[in-house]
C-alpha cells in the first residue's frame, strides 16, 4: 500500500514536470516575436500537452485502482489481526468520522475538510488540460 502511493506521487512528480517543460516551451513560443510563423509548432505543443493530460489522468485512475485494491486487501487482513485496527480506523479518518483509541473518542477532522488526494490531483490535470486549450486561442 506505501509503495503504491509512493508509486503515485513519483509518477504525479514526473507528469508535472513533463508539463511544466512543455508549457515553458509554449509560453516561449507565444511570446515569441515570431509567432506567426509558429503557429504549427503552437498547435503542435497545445495539441501534445492535451495527450500528455489524457495519459496523465488515465495513468493516474490506475494508479489510484491500485492503490485502493491495496488499501482493502489490507483491510481484509486486517480482520484476522484482532484488535489492530489501524486500517479500518483509517477509513474512519479519512471521511471525518471520530476515532475510538484506547476507549477515548477523537475528532480529528471535520468532514467539510474531506478533499481527497485522487480529486485533487484530478483537477490540477483539468487545469493543466484547460490551459492548453486555452493556449490554442492565444
Amino acid at each position: 500500500m506505501q509503495y503504491e502511493g509512493n508509486t503515485i506521487w513519483a509518477k504525479f512528480a514526473a507528469m508535472v514536470y513533463s508539463n511544466t517543460i512543455l508549457l515553458a516551451t509554449l509560453g516561449l513560443v507565444i511570446t515569441s516575436q515570431r509567432h506567426a510563423d509558429l503557429c504549427v509548432l503552437k498547435y503542435s505543443l497545445c495539441v501534445l500537452g492535451i495527450l500528455f493530460c489524457i495519459a496523465w489522468a488515465l495513468l493516474t485512475m490506475r494508479s489510484f485502482d491500485y492503490y485502493k485494491y491495496w488499501i482493502l486487501s489490507a483491510r481484509e487482513l486486517e480482520k484476522h489481526l484482532m484488535p489492530v485496527k489501524t486500517i479500518e480506523r483509517g477509513k474512519l479518518f479519512a471521511d471525518g468520522e471520530p476515532l475510538t483509541i484506547d476507549g477515548e473518542k477523537h475528532q480529528l477532522r471535520w468532514k467539510w475538510q474531506h478533499a481527497t488526494v485522487e480529486k485533487v490531483t484530478n483537477c490540477i490535470i483539468g487545469v493543466f488540460g484547460i490551459v492548453y486549450i486555452l493556449s490554442m486561442f492565444a
